[in-house]
């Protein structure tokens, strides 16, 4: 896309004399600006690619850490199954220590603990109950960092249901070792693996969760022939610290930089530009600058010319430029227009840099 080159002039043509050199009015140009300030409620949806949710415009979706009611029923819930242990109690009573056992065996071996299965609810779930960090966007007063909708999943106290636990304690080891059929290890609730080192191998590894995978550690160590790190909707990557490379990197499409960049060298295109054009006034030297001939009278002849004594911007010169080759520039009026430039890659396409343009900038 080509910007419009932005050119600031004073009224008149810059002057360069025994007084000033060049234009004198310039101002300093207005700080940046912060780099977390929220963007207009009218440009969020287009920036993020994101409609507003059920709350409404502005409005958050986070549940999180929010205050709630309990809910009534499951204390019913709680009462019933109490008042009903004196007549469960009198019942297994009656059907003997140790419960029931069924054994069957003829090709198969399937034990059955316990009377009805508990599929209680374990976790509350609240498909846009967080709101996170998910990407860096660019608006005309200030980048910002964006925030999505998450899953918000926690804990709920399920309620036993009589009889139905199963406890193995193992003294020494504990081995189990089945056949190419596989192995299948299922709950209705939290699964909880834990060793002094746990090793899971697999000839692939799946891990996958359709709501949130949390991977918490002093250090994190993730090594591969190929490494690759995608967004399923194909947008940034975000990185909420400071990001330090060891060695290359390589931008396929555009970048802004909000804050001061710091090269120690650049290597570019050239591009020939041109300076604003400049009077410059100036005055002869004390030396010899000519000769003038009088050819009547008495005074005739030819007699040298020096410059001593002359007035101050006594010569003025053509109005000029100067042409000189440079990186490739596009120079804008305001710290709001580079932003406006660079909101192009708030969305998924590639940015592709301007050519060269050889003018006045």
């Amino acid at each position: 896309m080509r910007w419009p080159i932005v050119q600031i002039q004073a009224l008149l043509i810059p002057v360069s004399d025994s007084s000033a050199d060049g234009p004198q009015d310039w101002t300093e140009a207005a700080f940046p600006g912060p780099g977390n300030a929220n963007p207009a409620v009218g440009s969020w949806p287009s920036q993020s690619g994101k409609p507003w949710g059920p709350g409404g415009t502005g409005r958050s979706l986070s549940t999180q850490n929010g205050e709630w009611k309990l809910d009534e029923n499951k204390d019913k819930l709680k009462e019933l199954i109490e008042a009903s242990l004196p007549e469960l109690t009198e019942i297994e009573n009656e059907l003997g220590i140790g419960g029931s056992e069924i054994i069957q065996i003829t090709k198969h071996k399937m034990e059955t603990i316990g009377m009805l299965m508990n599929d209680f609810g374990s976790i509350r779930l609240d498909n846009i109950g967080k709101l996170v960090n998910n990407e860096v966007l660019v608006d005309s007063t200030s980048v910002y960092m964006n925030k999505v909708d998450s899953p918000l999943l926690e804990y709920v106290h399920v309620q036993d249901l009589p009889g139905g636990n199963y406890t193995l304690n193992v003294c020494n080891r504990y081995n189990v070792m089945v056949g190419a059929g596989g192995l299948n290890l299922k709950s209705y609730g939290a699964v909880n693996l834990t060793g002094t080192i746990t090793n899971i191998a697999g000839e692939q590894v799946n891990i996958a969760s359709e709501n949130e995978v949390n991977i918490d550690a002093g250090t994190i160590n993730i090594s591969a022939d190929i490494l690759r790190l995608r967004n399923k909707r194909q947008r940034q990557i975000l990185i909420e610290n400071s990001l330090g490379v060891n060695q290359n990197v390589i931008v396929g499409g555009g970048l802004h930089v909000e804050g001061e960049t710091y090269l120690q060298h650049v290597t570019a295109p050239v591009e020939y530009q041109k300076t604003e054009a400049t009077i410059a006034y100036s005055k002869p030297t004390s030396l010899r600058i000519g000769t003038v001939d009088i050819t009547g009278g008495s005074s005739a002849g030819s007699y040298a010319v020096y410059g001593t004594n002359a007035a101050e911007d006594s010569i003025a010169g053509y109005a000029h430029s100067h042409v000189f080759p440079n990186l490739p520039l596009t120079l804008l009026g305001s710290n709001s227009d580079v932003r406006s430039a660079a909101s192009g890659l708030n969305n998924t396409a590639r940015d592709v840099a301007e050519p060269q343009h050889n003018e006045g900038k």
